[in-house]
């Protein structure tokens, strides 16, 4: 069954809104820590004991919030030298493919996800150097994968091949 894009346009702001919030938040915040510590390590011999773990949190995040948008615009990486000399209509079905491949990913991120929120929560594991609870993070990025396994089957079950106009 086809379905039409346009159904799915909140999906797709959805995704468009993650990506800004993405690169207007958090990667000024990622910026700044970097900062800070750079500078704290080079004054007075000392530095910011939790940022290399908030760092990684932060870096994951951003990653997570990224990959709809990117897959929904098609800007994931291929290997454009060689797909560029490939008939439009193998061009197509690679493309769907590959998003059902990544729904296939999401879905196993998803579930892992789950189970490490779980195990999280169960075992009350925290980030070491600040005693954040982890498992609402993973509770987070189990959301922030079933929106990027949904956008996949989305553009999966769409003929569309192209990104659609969604502001």
């Amino acid at each position: 069954m086809i379905i039409n894009r346009l159904t799915f346009r909140p999906i797709f702001r959805l995704c468009t809104l993650m990506e800004r919030v993405a690169s207007l938040l958090l990667l000024p915040i990622i910026i700044l820590i970097i900062n800070i510590d750079v500078a704290l390590r080079s004054t007075d011999q000392i530095s910011l004991t939790w940022s290399h773990e908030v760092l990684g949190l932060l870096m994951l995040f951003l990653f997570i919030l990224s990959l709809p948008n990117s897959a929904q615009n098609n800007e994931l990486i291929r290997v454009d030298l060689l797909s560029r000399f490939l008939p439009n209509n193998i061009q197509f079905y690679i493309q769907k493919i590959t998003h059902l491949l990544s729904a296939v990913i999401a879905g196993i991120l998803t579930y892992q996800c789950i189970v490490a929120s779980i195990d999280m929560h169960t075992y009350d594991d925290r980030v070491t150097s600040l005693a954040i609870p982890l498992w609402p993070l993973a509770s987070a990025l189990t959301l922030l994968s079933i929106i990027w396994a949904a956008v996949h089957m989305v553009l999966l079950l769409t003929p569309a091949s192209q990104p659609i106009n969604h502001d």
